[in-house]
């Protein structure tokens, strides 16, 4: 590949686009009917879903675990900008 000379690209040409949020997800969900099959990464809380999974936790704590996790997918919902 060969660099442009004096720094022309044909990248400022090309459109940029933005994909919100909702419409990634919305992508996402339709390859995953498609397939069969969503992945979702949850490294992060790996050990506390093992734990809740072999039953370490009340099911009170796992019920405001759950509460808390919808808290949160609300209050990022009302910080979202207008579309």
């Amino acid at each position: 590949m060969t660099s442009q000379p004096d720094g022309h690209s044909f990248c400022k040409l090309l459109p940029t686009f933005v994909i919100s949020a909702g419409t990634q997800v919305v992508l996402k969900v339709a390859k995953a009917l498609a397939g069969g099959e969503i992945r979702i990464d949850v490294a992060e809380h790996r050990e506390e879903l093992l734990h809740i999974r072999n039953d370490g936790l009340p099911f009170e704590e796992v019920k405001r675990l759950v509460l808390q996790a919808i808290q949160k997918t609300e209050c990022a919902e009302n910080d979202r900008p207008s579309q």
